[in-house]
């Protein structure tokens, strides 16, 4: 508890690095799972015959992926 409330006090006293420091945390794994997630969930929306809504949760596919994909060229693991 005590460390969240200073997770989010430095994130309001520095938003670009408290942001940096909690993308840190989430691995790798979690972006591809959301990715085939958001995939599934438009296939499942074509379907069910409710194609604008497919297409909009299918573009979540590559932004989610291109977010991790552009966390980790910024700050490759150590």
């Amino acid at each position: 508890m005590q460390e969240a409330r200073e997770s989010a006090q430095r994130m309001q006293e520095e938003p670009v690095s408290g942001f940096l420091e909690m993308m840190e945390k989430v691995p790798p794994s979690t972006y591809f799972g959301l990715m085939i997630g958001a995939i599934l969930l438009s296939l499942t929306l074509f379907l069910s015959g409710r194609k604008w809504g497919a297409l909009f949760v299918g573009l979540w596919a590559p932004t989610i992926l291109s977010s991790g994909l552009f966390y980790k060229v910024l700050h490759p693991s150590r």
